[in-house]
């Protein structure tokens, strides 16, 4: 997570001097410390560093570099001469590509680069493939496989997971070009006591080295197959972790824990250039499952849909914040619809709602109540054999 460019020698001698020499150094070679490249990513990565020969000397507008995982589209990352420019002229300055979903067991990593030529917007043809040594091969234990279909039972919910692999799939672009996607597809289902379907809220699928995907769903499935994930984890493991949130059933008393009020919220203030008015922080509440509960954006400007963005800080797993209910200074009942998901470090997650309202659209709302619920889901794990097919998904 914390990388360091390899430099030239210059860089590397500035690492290793103290304080004086540094500034010595600097002085002669045109501050050498900004030379030396860092970057942090928030989960382990591949990071591949970049920079010309010394020798090189062609001033000519510079390619963008696409790096894949030999076979593999999902995994792309462009890389750039210099920093976050592209076709313009060349640079000393060290670049780098990220490639997630990095930690395997394999001691070799190969990845295909592929040039993006300047002006170019097409996808780009295989140019080489680097036979890279795994800096970290993960050594950890793995995971064994169970047999499909496997069924689980929670809160009265039998879940079962008929079918999960990743589907190989070669696509001929405009131009000829030949690309190699991958879609993991799951065939699941999830049964009240009634026998009745319920409601998919996410999928998350996991290896034992830490990579994940996650996705929602936000649908009733019945036996269906979907493409929930646009990329795929690796087939170096025996065995994934797939684990499959959904609603319990109407009636179960954990469907609601609690409900929790926002009140009279008004559009924030302006910011002030000058900076005499100090602007209010987001409204924040704690309620009895979840540590905080913030609204990091509210909007009820005339004109506009009120937007409400919220931010859920340390939600436990199960846990589950919905707006329920947004009513107006008037008491006006706005219709609620969520138009955004996501989820981050440290159990956070974000959602997004606009209201909208068929009554007096003229009239603006200046200020809104909203009631958010608090509740239980039902989680269940499987651990589906890692299968690959070139086949269509069915």
């Amino acid at each position: 997570t914390n990388h360091v460019a390899p430099g030239q020698f210059i860089q590397r001698l500035y690492r290793q001097l103290p304080p004086f020499p540094q500034r010595l150094l600097n002085a002669w070679f045109k501050n050498a410390a900004a030379q030396v490249q860092e970057a942090r990513t928030l989960e382990p990565a591949l990071v591949l560093w970049t920079h010309p020969e010394p020798s090189f000397t062609n001033t000519l507008p510079l390619p963008a570099i696409r790096l894949d995982y030999v076979g593999r589209s999902d995994t792309a990352s462009l890389l750039f001469y210099p920093f976050g420019d592209w076709g313009t002229t060349r640079d000393r300055t060290p670049g780098f590509a990220q490639i997630d979903r990095f930690p395997r067991r394999a001691p070799t990593v190969d990845v295909e680069a592929k040039l993006i030529e300047p002006g170019m917007r097409d996808w780009p043809t295989p140019s080489a493939v680097l036979h890279l040594r795994n800096p970290k091969p993960y050594t950890g234990p793995s995971w064994k496989p169970e047999s499909l279909p496997g069924s689980r039972t929670h809160h009265g919910v039998v879940a079962t997971l008929y079918e999960l692999g990743v589907t190989n799939q070669a696509v001929t672009t405009r131009t000829g070009h030949r690309l190699e996607l991958q879609h993991t597809w799951i065939r699941f289902e999830a049964l009240d006591p009634g026998q009745r379907p319920l409601k998919v809220l996410e999928y998350e699928l996991s290896d034992p080295g830490g990579n994940r995907l996650t996705i929602p769903v936000g649908k009733v499935l019945e036996k269906t197959y979907a493409h929930p994930f646009q990329a795929a984890l690796f087939d170096d493991e025996p065995a994934w972790r797939l684990l499959v949130e959904t609603e319990l059933p109407v009636g179960d008393p954990e469907q609601t824990l609690e409900r929790v009020e926002f009140e009279g919220l008004t559009d924030p203030p302006a910011d002030d250039e000058t900076g005499t008015q100090v602007r209010p922080g987001p409204p924040q509440k704690r309620s009895q499952q979840i540590p905080a509960i913030e609204l990091s954006l509210f909007q009820f400007q005339a004109g506009k849909n009120p937007k409400v963005q919220m931010g859920v800080q340390g939600c436990p797993r199960g846990i589950r914040v919905v707006l329920e209910k947004a009513v107006d200074e008037s008491g006006r009942i706005w219709d609620v619809r969520e138009t955004g998901f996501g989820s981050g470090a440290n159990s956070y997650r974000s959602q997004d709602y606009s209201m909208v309202t068929t009554n007096h659209p003229a009239v603006p709302a200046k200020s809104m109540d909203l009631t958010l619920r608090i509740y239980r889901t039902a989680i269940f794990e499987f651990h589906p054999p890692a299968r690959f097919s070139r086949a269509a998904a069915p």
